[in-house]
């Protein structure tokens, strides 16, 4: 009886001490900006981000138009062009990447010895979000 007395008291002590440490971590403020929770910031080192523009066709002359963002990635040991293409795309699905809008196209493109990261979006408003944005992985 003594030995169950004893579990039960070790077991409330150690939900104690657990959640003692889980305020301490909430009690720290958390960054959930696009550039420290999207691996394009953490786990891919982003080196430099350029406007992407499209050339349009308007009344007797082409018109560019922005339409996103691209990003430069230093290649790695082992990083392909279709495993980041999915890592992205699954970030940004789960809203590990927020560049401000919904409807953002992601392409991964070989570069040599880089990858660039293209993300587009049909609004011209929305793509400067993601211009913006995207310049905040670059360190």
């Amino acid at each position: 009886m003594v030995g169950r007395w004893a579990r039960i008291a070790g077991m409330g002590c150690a939900l104690a001490m657990g959640a003692a440490a889980g305020a301490q971590a909430n009690d720290q403020p958390r960054d959930t900006s696009a550039a420290n929770q999207c691996p394009l910031g953490r786990t891919y080192r982003a080196t430099a981000v350029t406007p992407d523009h499209a050339r349009e066709q308007g009344y007797g002359q082409d018109v560019q138009r922005l339409r996103g963002a691209d990003i430069h990635i230093a290649a790695q040991p082992g990083l392909t062009q279709e495993w980041l293409q999915k890592s992205i795309e699954r970030s940004v699905a789960n809203g590990d990447c927020d560049f401000g809008t919904s409807h953002l196209t992601v392409n991964v493109l070989s570069a040599g010895n880089a990858f660039e990261v293209r993300l587009t979006t049909p609004d011209e408003r929305a793509a400067r979000q993601v211009l913006q944005r995207a310049q905040q992985l670059v360190r």
